[in-house]
């Protein structure tokens, strides 16, 4: 899975509006500006963080790795993966 991908796909989507497909609404994200500032910051983030996980994945070493992800994720991830 690219979850840094998905992450800085969110990045980018967030900022845009989403416009009605059928036309007679209008931008359907509602968030105000700020909201949506606040979240494509944190994408970018959590993007940075899961790309340096995967480079620590692909250097073998699973401990920092799992950190990382952690910090992506969250930190019941490192009890899930129970890293010592």
């Amino acid at each position: 899975m690219d979850i840094s991908g998905l992450l800085r796909a969110t990045r980018e989507a967030i900022i845009k509006p989403l416009v009605d497909p059928l036309g007679s609404r209008g931008d359907l994200n509602i968030l105000p500006s700020e909201a949506r500032k606040k979240i494509a910051e944190q994408a970018f983030s959590d993007q940075l963080k899961a790309e340096s996980a995967r480079n620590f994945e692909l250097a073998r070493d699973y401990k920092r790795s799992m950190e990382k992800w952690a910090q992506v994720i969250g930190h019941e991830f490192t009890k899930l993966a129970q890293i010592n």
